[in-house]
């Protein structure tokens, strides 16, 4: 499917939280599904002292970058 004549691509994996996979791996792993938490996840990660993965859910149909690009 075409989306604002950008061809789809990408995965299409299902209610994944790829947050449990990286803990189940021994890293920790932090899931944010609303932006209001995105900003506090990311100070618990950068506060970490070894990596992290950040799993941030997002809209799959929105575009990417704007259909026009401006300078403001």
């Amino acid at each position: 499917m075409m989306t604002a004549g950008f061809p789809d691509f990408g995965s299409d994996f299902k209610h994944l939280d790829f947050a449990k996979i990286a803990e189940a791996g021994g890293i920790m792993g932090i899931r944010v599904e609303e932006p209001r938490g995105l900003r506090a996840a990311l100070h618990k990660c950068f506060a970490h002292p070894v990596p992290v993965l950040l799993d941030v859910v997002t809209n799959p149909h929105e575009i990417s970058i704007p259909a026009e690009i401006t300078g403001n």
